[in-house]
């Protein structure tokens, strides 16, 4: 999903600043996430990602919370979760460098666990 936004980021900046080259939307999007919401990433970062999408260096790449959050706020979400939920019919998998469980695979254990609990005790 990653890919997705990084694509979308672009797209968006493409459209408000009528320019075709990447380099300057790469620029406009880095000023944007500094001016607007006080985070800075380099523009060759985020170049470096749109590159490897475009010439398909990596499946599915990989960035920081921070820069997902901020891309999806420079789209128009709250945050990436809703960047995704916007974006998928499907259950995505969404890395979390913490390691734990997040609330909607918490929210689908608890759910399976009362359904196996009832199934037993109706028997």
């Amino acid at each position: 999903m990653y890919n997705k936004l990084v694509l979308s980021a672009y797209e968006k900046a493409k459209r408000d600043t009528n320019s075709k080259i990447v380099s300057h939307q790469s620029i406009y999007i880095s000023e944007v996430l500094l001016e607007d919401y006080r985070f800075q990433v380099n523009e060759r970062t985020l170049r470096n990602y749109y590159n490897k999408i475009k010439n398909q260096m990596e499946e599915e790449i990989n960035m920081s919370r921070q820069i997902s959050l901020h891309l999806s706020k420079f789209l128009g979400y709250k945050d990436f979760k809703k960047f995704i939920a916007h974006n998928t019919n499907e259950v995505s998998y969404v890395r979390e460098s913490s390691g734990g469980l997040d609330l909607f695979s918490v929210s689908i254990i608890t759910a399976l666990l009362g359904y196996i609990v009832y199934d037993l005790t109706k028997k």
